[in-house]
C-alpha cells in the first residue's frame, strides 16, 4: 500500500466538478484579481473568526510582515517568537530590519512558554508573535497578559489552527491585536497556489493593510501614499477558498475522526505518544517517539510517507548567520526535534489506510 502524505490530489478528484464550475464562473466575470469573491470571501473568515475585518493577501508570511509593519516595528527592534516553528514564523521579522528573540517552548503543546517570554522582555521589544501549533488552541490567556501588562502589541501566527478553539470554546487567533492565517495547499482551507489572510478588530491596521497589500494605493483617495506591495489574491483563490471554508465543519470533523483512530491506537502503545491532547482541527497530526528516525525508515519501507515538523530550532537554520538574533537557554526544542514524525492525516485517508498505518505502527514497537 502506498499513501502519501498530502491528499491535495484526492481534494481535486473528490470535488472536481465543483472546482470546474467554480473557475467557470469567475472566468466569466474577466474579473481576475479581487473580484467580488474575494470580498466575500473577506467577509466571510471574518465572520467565522469572530473579528471585524479580514484582509486576503498572497501568503501568511506577508500577513505576518505586514502586521509587523502596522504595529511599527522598525529596525532595530526586537521581537519575541517562540524558536519551534515553521521558518515563515521568524522571517518576516528579518525582512521588517528587526531582531528575533526566540523563547522555549512549552513540554505539553511545544508553544511559546511564558516564563521565558517574561525573562526575553526588554525596552526594544516592540512585539511577540505567538504560534498556534499543529491545529492546536495553544494555550495564550497568560501569553496575551503579559503582552498586555507590558503594552507590547501581541500577533498571532494561526497559519495552522483555524478553526481550533479552547475547551471553553474561545477561537484561535481573537486574543493579540492581529491574527494571521495561511491557505497553502497543504492547509484545511487551502487555495491552488498560495493565499493568506490579516485579521484584526481595529479599523486603523485595516485600513493600512489595506493599502500595503495594493502598492499602498489609498482606496479613498485613489492616490499612491505609503510605499505598497504586490499582495493581492486571485478572484478564483477567493472563490475556492469561500467554497472550502462553507464545509469546514466537514473537513474539520473527518479530521478528527482519523485523529480519534489513531489515538486509540497509540493508547495501547509503549514508546509512542500524540501530541495533541487537547480540542485540535489536526492540520498535522503529531507522535513523538525516542525512535523516531526508526520509525520513519519504517514506514516509508512499507510506503507510508511521514514528515517531520520540525527537525531543528528556528535559529539553527543557516539563513540565521547572517543576522542578529538572540536565542538563550532553548532547552525543551533540543529534546522535542528529534522526537517529532507527522502521520498523513487529510479527509480522503480511507479507514483501510488509517487502519494500515495503525497496524504498522504496532508491528514496529512491538519489535522492541
Amino acid at each position: 500500500m502506498k499513501i502519501p502524505f498530502y491528499g491535495i490530489d484526492r481534494f481535486f478528484k473528490a470535488h472536481a466538478d465543483n472546482i470546474k464550475e467554480i473557475f467557470t464562473t469567475v472566468g466569466k466575470t474577466g474579473k481576475m484579481l479581487m473580484g467580488e469573491e474575494v470580498e466575500l470571501f473577506e467577509q466571510t473568515l471574518a465572520q467565522f473568526c469572530s473579528r471585524k475585518y479580514a484582509i486576503a493577501v498572497s501568503s501568511c508570511t506577508d500577513a505576518l510582515y505586514f502586521a509587523l509593519l502596522s504595529v511599527g516595528v522598525k529596525r532595530g527592534d526586537e521581537v519575541i517568537v517562540p524558536s519551534f516553528s515553521f521558518i515563515a514564523t521568524a522571517t518576516p521579522i528579518i525582512q521588517a530590519g528587526a531582531v528575533p528573540v526566540f523563547t522555549d517552548i512549552r513540554p505539553d503543546t511545544f508553544s511559546m512558554d511564558a516564563e521565558d517570554l517574561k525573562k526575553k522582555i526588554t525596552s526594544k521589544t516592540k512585539a511577540i508573535i505567538f504560534v498556534h501549533l499543529y491545529g492546536s488552541f495553544c494555550p495564550i490567556e497568560e501569553i496575551a497578559l503579559i503582552a498586555k501588562e507590558n503594552n507590547i502589541p501581541l500577533i498571532e501566527d494561526n497559519a495552522h489552527s483555524l478553526g481550533s478553539k479552547s475547551n471553553d470554546n474561545i477561537l484561535a487567533g481573537t486574543h493579540g491585536e492581529i491574527s494571521c492565517v495561511s491557505f497553502d495547499p497543504t492547509k484545511i482551507i487551502a487555495g491552488f497556489g498560495t493565499a493568506g489572510a490579516l485579521l484584526t478588530d481595529n479599523y486603523s491596521i485595516f485600513k493600512y493593510v489595506n493599502k500595503l497589500r495594493y502598492q499602498g494605493k489609498n482606496s479613498d483617495t485613489g492616490k499612491f501614499d505609503v510605499l505598497g506591495f504586490n499582495s493581492r489574491i486571485s478572484t478564483f483563490q477567493g472563490a475556492l477558498l469561500n467554497y472550502q471554508l462553507n464545509m469546514i465543519d466537514k473537513l474539520i470533523g473527518r479530521r478528527r475522526l482519523i485523529a480519534d483512530f489513531y489515538n486509540r491506537c497509540i493508547d495501547k502503545i509503549k514508546g509512542i505518544e500524540y501530541v495533541q491532547k487537547t480540542q485540535s482541527t489536526f492540520h498535522k497530526y503529531v507522535i513523538t517517539t525516542n525512535n523516531r528516525d526508526d520509525l520513519k525508515l519504517f514506514l516509508e519501507k512499507k510506503g507510508i510517507q511521514t514528515m517531520i515538523h520540525y527537525n531543528e530550532a528556528l535559529y539553527e537554520h543557516p539563513l540565521f548567520n547572517n543576522y542578529s538574533y538572540r536565542a538563550e537557554n532553548i532547552q525543551m526544542v533540543q529534546h522535542i526535534k528529534s522526537t517529532v514524525l507527522s502521520l498523513p492525516i487529510y479527509p480522503e485517508l480511507t479507514d483501510e489506510e488509517t487502519s494500515y498505518i495503525t497496524s504498522c505502527l504496532q508491528e514496529f514497537f512491538c519489535s522492541f
